[in-house]
């Protein structure tokens, strides 16, 4: 897909300040994850196909929020990875991207969604409560060196 090196770098600024478990661990420096975010998001459009798409909100010709899916199953798809330009955090991009992945799931014929984020991102979680997701369990990571 040619828009790959623009969702790198809307999610290289997208999660800058993302407090996941690569950039609470003491250990890791925070541009690394950050460009471990944005090399991930840019593989994943680059690879796009039919059982892993990627969903685009553009305005004026600038894509200003992305989400990543992929098949696990027949029946279910995963909203993957995803990020909203900081600059351009309207309200509802976020929104409007989750209930794209979800209507793409349900036009393609999955009867499941399923998502995860860290525990304490409680602001992701709401947009999801909103849209009809509900919790079906907690994980934590922990990050263990030798």
């Amino acid at each position: 897909m040619a828009d790959a090196p623009d969702v790198a770098a809307l999610a290289l600024v997208g999660f800058s300040e993302y407090v996941g478990h690569y950039h609470t661990d003491p250990r890791l420096d925070s541009s690394a994850a950050d460009a471990a975010y944005a090399e991930w998001a840019e593989t994943s459009t680059a690879r796009a196909d039919a059982t892993s798409p990627v969903l685009l909100v553009q305005i004026e010709g600038r894509t200003v929020g992305f989400l990543t899916l992929r098949a696990n199953s027949d029946e279910e798809i995963e909203l993957v990875l995803s990020a909203v330009d900081p600059a351009s955090r309207l309200p509802g991009v976020y929104a409007i991207l989750i209930a794209r992945g979800v209507s793409w799931a349900a036009a393609h014929g999955y009867t499941r969604v399923v998502t995860s984020t860290q525990v304490n991102n409680y602001s992701v979680q709401s947009v999801w409560t909103r849209l009809g997701f509900r919790l079906d369990r907690c994980l934590h990571t922990f990050h263990k060196w030798f």
